[in-house]
């Protein structure tokens, strides 16, 4: 008997356990309330979970910032830990359900900044309505030459920190720009590719607002030729171009090729090439002419060609690492080291994206400036 009684105390103990340990089905609604640091308010994240051949797909919606749809670019349920990632915004949720389903507690991150974020499980009808994303305006005809139909440039206020470039609807902005940091947007260029402009290029800002003529919102490069025109005629600017060997860096392909994900979305949508902080890059639907443009323009000290062989092909891909004094233009040169520690830029790229970025001596474009003038008032 008391081994009949023992025997039914284990199955029962077992049938409790398995049941402890059933999956628990995590497809559906949730919404929940976080403030990330910094930020004047609450802001409503809402998430619809679903399984499509057993595989979870995640759709986030920010309900306080436009509620446009965030795809997960990779989702999990191990054992009570969920946990989603959204590479193009470096960000990563990560949860712990109740043991009944209906909620979880966790943490948001982006850039590696840490936001406490819960969710509870909620009905369709008990949702948060998501807000209808405003029209995508219509883009300017490809052909069309856009030039700046009205246009300021004022000195910054020498309180404002960093540098900006902004595309807005039918309006672009520099913020605490130097003329030196608006040629090498315009033009794609690194500061060696550039010679003969007097010392007040790189020292004093300004701030840039203008509105292009013809029809429609114009595209990354309408922008900067826009640009590249108010340049010449408000610093009145004169210069020439010649080849230069230069010490340059190649981007290529890594032993083993690419490990980015290819982006069919279509050119039309245009690159995002974001800094999401020291050492957090992302990009989304960028060619790697796109990505060595970058790299020259504001990461490194060098030109950089593109050597990759992979044309026009559109990828996303995120690179984090320690930055150094080399980069930035210096202005991280004391970054903390972080914990755990990221590796270098280049053995980033070789790891994460299956690039290789190479020293070496080759002809590059330098702009050779005969005549520059401060700009009048407006």
């Amino acid at each position: 008997m008391k081994k009949l009684l023992l025997w039914m105390l284990v199955f029962l103990a077992g049938v409790a356990g398995a049941r402890a340990q059933a999956p628990v089905d995590i497809t559906g609604t949730w919404q929940g309330t976080m403030q990330p640091q910094g930020a004047p308010r609450e802001l409503r994240i809402l998430l619809k979970i679903t399984k499509d051949d057993g595989v979870l797909k995640v759709v986030a919606y920010s309900i306080d910032q436009g509620g446009a749809p965030m795809n997960a670019t990779a989702a999990s349920l191990k054992g009570d830990t969920f946990t989603f990632e959204q590479a193009a915004l470096a960000a990563k949720y990560e949860g712990r359900l109740a043991p009944d389903g209906k909620s979880m507690t966790g943490t948001f991150a982006q850039a590696e900044r840490p936001t406490p974020l819960n969710f509870a499980k909620v009905n369709p009808e008990a949702a948060w309505e998501i807000p209808k994303p405003p029209e995508r305006p219509k883009p300017m005809d490809k052909s069309y030459d856009p030039v700046f139909d009205v246009a300021t440039i004022k000195q910054s206020n020498p309180d404002t920190p960093g540098i900006n470039f902004r595309f807005g609807v039918r309006r672009f902005q520099t913020i605490n720009t130097t003329l030196v940091d608006m040629l090498k947007f315009a033009y794609k260029l690194q500061d060696k590719q550039l010679s003969g402009l007097p010392s007040w290029a790189n020292e004093i800002k300004w701030d840039v607002d203008g509105r292009p003529d013809g029809e429609g919102q114009p595209s990354a490069d309408q922008w900067r030729s826009a640009l590249k025109k108010l340049l010449v005629e408000r610093f009145q600017l004169k210069f020439h171009t010649e080849d230069r060997e230069l010490p340059v860096y190649l981007l290529e392909q890594a032993k083993g090729g690419q490990k980015m994900s290819l982006n069919e979305s279509g050119p039309d949508r245009g690159a995002g090439l974001l800094f999401r902080g020291p050492g957090i890059f992302t990009a989304q639907n960028a060619t790697m002419a796109d990505f060595a443009g970058l790299l020259q323009e504001t990461l490194l000290d060098r030109p950089v060609l593109d050597k990759t062989g992979l044309g026009t092909a559109h990828y996303d891909f995120k690179l984090t690492w320690q930055p150094d004094a080399t980069q930035f233009g210096g202005r991280f040169a004391n970054a903390p080291v972080f914990d755990p520690p990221r590796p270098d830029l280049y053995t980033a790229v070789q790891e994460q994206a299956g690039l290789k970025i190479t020293p070496a001596k080759a002809p590059a474009q330098v702009f050779v400036f005969e005549k520059t003038e401060k700009p009048s008032e407006n």
